[in-house]
């Protein structure tokens, strides 16, 4: 997402930029669907094949982030479909309160137009409680794995305040801030292709999602984190985020304990964007094709 669980504004400090790896040259089209009278638009690389994996990307992220991952030749005998979400992309704009049911209907709305009965689900941050949230609306409609890029294992609800110290860089009051009052702080219309309005509205959706409610439709499901030993923000900034951090740790340590077929793995070297780092990139797409394997 445009900030994945928390701060994101202010990650874009810290992430790790680099050259995207080459990609497969496969067929690729834009699809769309009409959707209680909003357009989504979607990429459909490589279609035609037998399986199909639906990519959701991270809240505020187009669909082509995963494009690094899944545009491969490991990935030659799928096809892929990532979807722009409300708001995001080529998507329609909207205020919604109801998002997380809305976009449910969309992924169904691809699927049925694309002629597609079943497929793997894979999902970004806030993109990984929407595959969840789809698995166990239409478990019929989903493939036995799922793929969670750095969330789906923790309701964003639930995550900790983030702790502001004294003489912090970015001149707040000293104090713990919610995740949406950190977003609310930080976001920016310029580097938004949403509303204030649009923005908060459906980050407050996914911070209200309980991914508990989920766990009983999981079949077996790859969640790959970031590395928790790197600091999320850098010391001199002021900002303790040790507790959030530590609550996505242990949510994921706890994660094969709570989906009976779930491997945890986490990526040495990765922040939450690990789609935009070559590195990172790469090891996340092995694991996944590895994981999708028969």
């Amino acid at each position: 997402m445009r900030m994945g669980s928390w701060v994101l504004s202010v990650l874009a400090a810290v992430l790790f930029l680099g050259a995207a790896p080459a990609r497969a040259q496969v067929p690729t089209r834009s699809v769309w669907v009409e959707q209680e009278g909003i357009s989504f638009h979607g990429v459909y690389w490589n279609h035609g094949k037998q399986k199909t994996i639906i990519y959701i990307p991270g809240y505020g992220d187009p669909g082509s982030t995963g494009d690094s991952i899944f545009h491969r030749e490991l990935f030659a005998d799928y096809a892929v479909l990532s979807i722009d979400p409300l708001n995001q992309g080529q998507s329609g704009h909207a205020v919604r309160t109801d998002i997380v049911d809305l976009m449910n209907k969309v992924i169904l709305a691809f699927l049925n137009q694309e002629g597609i009965r079943k497929a793997y689900l894979a999902g970004h941050s806030a993109g990984a409680l929407q595959a969840l949230a789809f698995e166990r609306a239409h478990p019929t409609r989903t493939l036995n794995k799922v793929v969670l890029l750095d969330d789906g294992q923790i309701s964003l609800g639930q995550v900790p305040p983030i702790q502001f110290l004294p003489d912090n860089a970015f001149g707040l009051p000293a104090g713990p801030y919610s995740v949406i009052e950190l977003e609310a702080l930080f976001f920016d219309p310029s580097s938004s292709s949403m509303t204030y309005d649009e923005y908060i509205t459906g980050l407050t959706a996914y911070t209200q999602f309980d991914v508990t409610e989920t766990w009983p439709a999981v079949k077996k499901a790859l969640l790959l984190t970031r590395d928790f030993s790197l600091p999320t923000l850098p010391s001199p900034l002021g900002v303790d985020t040790s507790a959030a951090d530590s609550a996505f740790q242990q949510a994921a340590m706890a994660f094969t304990c709570n989906v009976k077929h779930g491997r945890w793995i986490e990526l040495a070297g990765a922040t939450h964007q690990l789609w935009n780092e070559p590195a990172s990139a790469d090891a996340a797409a092995a694991h996944i094709a590895r994981f999708l394997r028969p």
